[in-house]
């Protein structure tokens, strides 16, 4: 079992480390959601619970998982589990995920920076 906080990682640092291993990562304390359950085998989650909903659906779960990518408070906790006594209800690669995230979050600020650095707007941010 490794337990810790999101001041000590960031969600990606966390993946990265347990998402090795089989097992549920549980994250809580967090500021839109009181609980996520993931079932993880080998970087590749099978399943997803928000407040204890299952998410089915594979686009949601991206968005959920890019969601936390940009978590800084709140706590974990991975239970080692074998994969057979996990749900399977998706198969995503959460090496993509978290590449395809930050490279959406890259060219967001780049477009946002490009928005704010044009002299000839008059653009403000309130």
């Amino acid at each position: 079992m490794l337990t810790g906080s999101f001041d000590e990682f960031g969600f990606d640092e966390i993946i990265t480390l347990t998402g090795k291993f089989s097992g549920r990562l549980l994250i809580w304390n967090l500021p839109h959601a009181s609980l996520y359950e993931l079932h993880v085998d080998k970087m590749v989650l099978h399943a997803l619970f928000v407040d204890h909903k299952p998410i089915k659906d594979s686009s949601k779960a991206f968005d959920e998982i890019a969601t936390l990518l940009n978590v800084k408070q709140g706590r974990f906790e991975f239970i080692p589990a074998e994969a057979n006594e996990m749900r399977h209800d998706l198969s995503i690669d959460l090496n993509r995920v978290i590449l395809d995230a930050a490279v959406a979050l890259d060219e967001f600020k780049e477009s946002l920076k490009s928005f704010l650095d044009d002299p000839s707007s008059n653009k403000t941010i309130i």
